[in-house]
């Protein structure tokens, strides 16, 4: 997993395998709150699942895309 692009992006340790952790917030319906939490603990980037992450600002952006 150290190999992936996102690898060095922060976030759930179960997001690195699955989007287990955010189908679990969406069905709970605390999506919204917790990724707020989520953001306050890893900082402006945040990895949500194996191939996705959650930007709290567009500045955020070049830290993935450069």
């Amino acid at each position: 997993l150290s190999i992936h692009p996102l690898s060095k992006i922060p976030g759930p340790f179960s997001a690195k395998f699955s989007g287990v952790w955010k189908n679990v917030r969406y069905f709970r319906s605390t999506w919204h709150t917790d990724i707020l939490e989520l953001h306050d603990k890893y900082g402006p980037v945040v990895r949500i699942a194996p191939n996705e992450v959650s930007f709290v600002d567009a500045t955020a952006l070049s830290a993935v895309y450069g």
